[in-house]
């Protein structure tokens, strides 16, 4: 493809570089900006959804003030009036607060009281359970994470905005036994109660943490079904029977495990995940599963439970529950325990997301015992550390970096750490909770964990994530990162380039989150893209004596040319009159008929012929130098660019031959601009044939406009022209950008951000990334802050419409 230019550049140029040789004149433009590039105009002024400084939160207000003082400047009391209310001012800050965050209790005591205050006690005459039994109701002591669900908040001693990590699970399932010391059934208490009935005797809250997942166990109560919105009452009746069934199943091995362990406790969320009002949780929605992380921390050892999937129990009806149903069942649907239904199983547990971060942060010290319905007694115990050797994740090599961590055999820094757990979690399966919970369900792997926020998005409930935590500003160097595919979501980490995160050091700080996959940045060097015209180039050459010589040559051959005109023409009209004035003597005395004067006595012409033949020499001289005023031109505009005006210059295509836009822009092609050698993804390079070891670039390859974004637009090729660097680079996009945002550096150059700007949202949207020379930041402007979005959004036809 060729670009179409327009030849109205081309006469201006032309015209201005030979109007008139009387009036010296370059053939390059006007210097602008003080040569640097034009700035980017943009600045946002509204308020961000999460800013990074909690003062510029919209909801941050003054204590002192109301909303009338606030309208009426005269009446606020921040105002001072008179000398002795200036000196308080200024010794007397004001306090601010959050409308977001009410007060809680500080210490544990009181964190204790109040939830022993709220408690209904356990009526202690209640029989224990023996084998599978409605379980008790009891109040929850964990205060909601979940922001506006309560009036009370767990919150992190670094800040209001930061939950409360637990100690402990408030609920365990404690083991009953017979005489024998057999378990018979267990009991769901309080842990607090458990602890005051044993007059503070912490040695029997040691408990087994039991994982399984809810495609495979079933424990959906009629509550559950009514959030998840099964209406069609056939379905709802065999689920309901499912759910009795592997309920039974998942209790009878939870008291095995734990009395195996020689503990008398053991956890699992069904039962131990309560609701406000104390009532068994379908933990669909409760509050209280970002906090799984911590119990599981906190747990002796763990026990896996796998078996056959939900959907499969479906097909056959189950009867109630005992060993001998249980076996009978799995034989008639082929079913039963194998190594190919064991690892089936397996890596189903090890693809869902709230399974990963059990493994990750379960004690080393005890290894995994793996239950499989079914399968031989007593189970397999797996170390923790073989697990990835197992056949139990796809992406094991990742998860393997992540155990080793937590085993402290390797040591991740929190920018390695937060990738690596972007990548696992991101790709795994979860059942539909909240928009933003792989976010929530990454967040118990780090210490300092943000607010649950039912209406965040994926995008920005881990924005909030990483704000909170020392990530190493890897959003912003996420910002930088060009993906294979442009309709690769925003957390695809793999880059065009081979670059990981930790390559990029970034050149801008994220100030706050705006709104699904926009940030707002601060500091980041900007410039703007000409795409109107291609209007003549300033640049400036070294002054050598040969340029010097050559530049007074030519700019005085018109004064050379026109003097020895005139001193032929003088020398020569005047050797004319003196031959006449010579000729009228002496034929004014022949007519008076006096002797002709002697010729020696007569006005000599000689020394004029002298003069005239150098004179005629200098003539020629000067239209020789007339003749050659294009070479010398050629002459003075040849060599190096010592400097030049910075631009970018922006055309749709791809032109065939480059030295056709160099003498657009600077009047002639001697070769300086170049094609980018590693600028963009359609950048190629070779060894100089002249010059062994030199790196130089080549024209991209010949392709047709294919592909699609993640919107649908057609994707077509343009080309940038960097006139300070005298570079070109080529890219396909689906809108022309009209801004180079420079948000990042990695392997000697910048990483720049190619923009489009969205003026319904006043929003930068990422089109492309490409890589610029470092020199081209001493000619850019730092731009003030802006919104910036990983990719342009969707408008709708009603929204375009109305805009």
């Amino acid at each position: 493809m060729v670009a179409c230019f327009m030849a109205a550049p081309t006469l201006r140029q032309h015209e201005g570089a030979g109007s008139n040789l009387l009036i010296p004149q370059g053939v390059g433009g006007t210097p602008e900006n003080g040569g640097k590039y034009d700035p980017v105009r943009a600045y946002d002024r509204q308020y961000a959804e999460v800013a990074r400084n909690r003062k510029e939160d919209r909801h941050q207000t003054l204590n002192s003030s109301s909303d009338a003082e606030l309208d009426d400047p005269e009446s606020s009391p921040l105002i001072p009036r008179d000398p002795e209310d200036i000196e308080m001012a200024a010794v007397t800050p004001y306090t601010s607060t959050t409308s977001l965050v009410p007060a809680v209790p500080r210490t544990h005591d009181d964190v204790e009281t109040t939830a022993l205050a709220q408690d209904s006690s356990l009526d202690s005459g209640q029989a224990p359970r023996r084998t599978v039994t409605t379980p008790h109701s009891t109040t929850t002591s964990l205060a909601s994470t979940v922001r506006g669900s309560s009036t009370t908040e767990g919150k992190d001693i670094d800040g209001d905005d930061l939950l409360e990590r637990s100690f402990a699970p408030s609920h365990l399932c404690f083991l009953e036994y017979d005489k024998n010391a057999e378990p018979i059934g267990y009991r769901t208490r309080k842990v607090t109660d458990w602890v005051r009935e044993h007059k503070g005797d912490h040695s029997g809250t040691d408990y087994v943490f039991l994982s399984y997942t809810r495609a495979q166990f079933n424990v959906f109560t009629e509550e559950g079904l009514d959030e998840m919105g099964v209406e069609d009452p056939e379905a709802r009746k065999t689920l309901l029977h499912i759910a009795a069934f592997d309920r039974a199943t998942l209790e009878r091995h939870g008291i095995d495990a734990a009395h195996q362990a020689g503990k008398k406790a053991f956890w699992w969320d069904f039962e131990c995940i309560k609701n406000p009002d104390g009532s068994a949780a379908a933990t669909v929605n409760n509050p209280e599963v970002y906090g799984i992380c911590d119990i599981a921390r906190a747990a002796h050892s763990m026990v896996v439970l796998v078996g056959p999937s939900v959907e499969s129990k479906k097909t056959r009806p189950l009867r109630a529950y005992s060993e001998e149903a249980l076996a009978q069942w799995l034989d008639e649907g082929g079913r039963a325990y194998s190594q190919e239904t064991m690892t089936e199983w397996m890596q189903d547990w090890g693809s869902r997301l709230w399974t990963l971060p059990e493994i990750l942060l379960i004690s080393p010290e005890e290894p995994v015992k793996v239950f499989a319905i079914g399968g031989p007694r007593p189970p397999e115990k797996w170390a923790k550390r073989n697990f990835a050797s197992r056949p139990v994740w796809k992406d094991a090599k990742l998860v393997r970096q992540l155990i080793d961590h937590y085993e402290s055999s390797i040591h991740l820094e929190p920018l390695e750490l937060l990738s690596l757990a972007m990548e696992c979690f991101f790709h795994r399966v979860a059942g539909k909770r909240f928009e933003g919970d792989k976010a929530y369900a990454l967040m118990g792997l780090l210490r300092r964990r943000p607010m649950v926020n039912t209406e965040d998005s994926e995008f920005t409930a881990f924005a909030r994530l990483s704000l909170a935590n020392d990530s190493e500003s890897l959003l912003e160097r996420l910002i930088c990162l060009q993906p294979l595919e442009v309709d690769k979501p925003w957390h695809y980490q793999r880059d065009s380039w081979d670059s990981k995160l930790w390559d990029i050091e970034p050149k801008c700080q994220i100030a706050g989150i705006s709104d699904d996959e926009t940030v707002v940045l601060d500091g980041a060097y900007g410039a703007t893209i000409e795409w109107s015209t291609m209007k003549p180039v300033y640049f400036f050459t070294r002054p050598t004596f040969r340029r010097t010589l050559t530049k007074w040559t030519l700019r005085g051959s018109p004064y050379y040319l026109i003097a020895a005109i005139a001193l032929v023409y003088f020398s020569a009209s005047t050797i004319s009159q003196i031959n006449q004035f010579r000729a009228d003597i002496q034929a004014d005395r022949r007519a008076k008929g006096q002797p002709p004067v002697a010729e020696a006595d007569l006005p000599s012409a000689d020394t004029l012929v002298g003069l005239l033949a150098l004179f005629v020499f200098l003539l020629i001289s000067a239209l020789g130098l007339s003749l050659a005023a294009p070479a010398m031109i050629l002459n003075l505009y040849v060599g190096k660019f010592w400097n030049t005006q910075a631009s970018f210059v922006g055309m749709e295509g791809v032109p065939a031959k480059l030295g056709l836009v160099e003498e657009y822009l600077f009047a002639a092609d001697h070769g300086r601009l170049k094609w980018s050698a590693a600028g963009s993804t359609l950048s190629r390079h070779k060894e100089s044939e002249d010059y062994k070891g030199d790196c130089i670039g080549l024209p991209p390859l010949v392709f047709d406009n294919t592909g699609y974004d993640s919107e649908g637009s057609h994707l077509r090729a343009f080309t940038i022209i960097d006139t300070y660097s005298m570079t070109a680079m080529a890219f396909r996009a689906a809108r022309p950008p009209t801004a180079v945002v420079v948000c990042g550096q990695e392997g000697g150059m910048q990483r720049a951000a190619l923009c489009s700007y969205d003026w319904k949202r006043n929003t930068f949207s990422r089109e492309q990334v490409v890589r610029l020379k470092t020199a081209v930041l001493d000619r850019m402007f730092r731009m003030d802050r802006f919104r910036f979005s990983f990719k342009r959004r969707a408008v709708s036809q009603e929204a375009a419409k109305t805009a």
